[in-house]
């Protein structure tokens, strides 16, 4: 699995728009082959600061992606940013969950 992410802070009167190009490209990006995933989100202590979070399948299908008007719009958005973004891509080899939660909290009790 593929985690794009961008972060991107905003002046207010660009807020709305970028906002807006990301709620239009969700539901095309989401509908797209190996797209597990696309979620925005807004800090609640800085309302400039956006964040896109896309999980991907494969870097093939991330790849497609990246050649998509749906990308070319997100990047216009994040281009409008009043400083430089943080666009980043991990690859993810292995999830883990509550259980290693569990078992690490069980271990600091020792």
């Amino acid at each position: 699995m593929h985690i794009l992410s961008i972060r991107f802070r905003v002046s207010p009167q660009k807020h709305g728009d970028a906002l807006k190009i990301l709620k239009l490209n969700r539901g095309p990006t989401s509908v797209r082959a190996g797209c597990l995933s696309f979620e925005y989100y807004q800090n609640l202590d800085d309302g400039s600061m956006i964040l896109m979070e896309q999980n991907w399948e494969s870097s093939k299908d991330m790849a497609a992606y990246f050649r998509s008007d749906s990308f070319k719009q997100i990047l216009l958005a994040a281009e409008t940013a009043i400083e430089e973004p943080l666009i980043q891509i991990h690859e993810v080899t292995k999830t883990s969950g509550m259980k290693l939660v569990e078992k690490a909290m069980r271990s600091l009790d020792r």
